[in-house]
C-alpha cells in the first residue's frame, strides 16, 4: 500500500474515532443522563368506555431543569409547566395505565 493511501486511511480512521468519542450535546453535564426537555402528553383524568385514558392535548415539550432523571423530578417538571398543584401529576406506563412506580418502567426512554 502506498504511503499516500495509508495516510488517507489513517486520517479516515482517526475521523471515525473522533465521531465516536465526541461529547453528546444533549447531556447537561458529564455523567448526567437527564435531558434538557421532555415530551409529555396530558391525558383525561378518567378512563373512557374502553378503559383507556384519551389524550386531552397534543404532545408538547416541557423544560426539565433537574440533573437527576427520576419520577419525582418528572412529576415536578410537569406540575410546574402546567401550573398544577405538586401531587396532581402522574406518570402512566401506557394510555391504559398503570402508574409507573419506577423510572425503569417508562418505555421508549433515550437514556437506557
Amino acid at each position: 500500500m502506498s504511503n499516500k493511501r495509508k495516510a488517507t486511511w489513517d486520517r479516515l480512521k482517526q475521523q471515525m474515532a473522533n465521531k465516536r468519542t465526541a461529547p453528546d450535546a444533549n447531556r447537561k453535564a458529564k455523567g448526567s443522563s437527564a435531558p434538557h426537555k421532555i415530551i409529555v402528553q396530558r391525558l383525561a383524568s378518567e378512563p373512557d368506555n374502553k378503559q383507556t385514558f384519551r389524550p386531552v392535548q397534543p404532545r408538547e415539550f416541557v423544560d426539565f431543569p433537574y440533573e437527576d432523571l427520576s419520577l419525582a423530578n418528572l412529576k415536578k417538571a410537569c406540575a410546574a409547566h402546567f401550573a398544577l398543584p405538586a401531587m396532581t401529576c402522574d406518570v402512566l406506563v401506557s394510555n391504559k395505565g398503570p402508574s409507573a412506580t419506577n423510572i425503569k418502567q417508562i418505555p421508549h426512554r433515550k437514556d437506557k
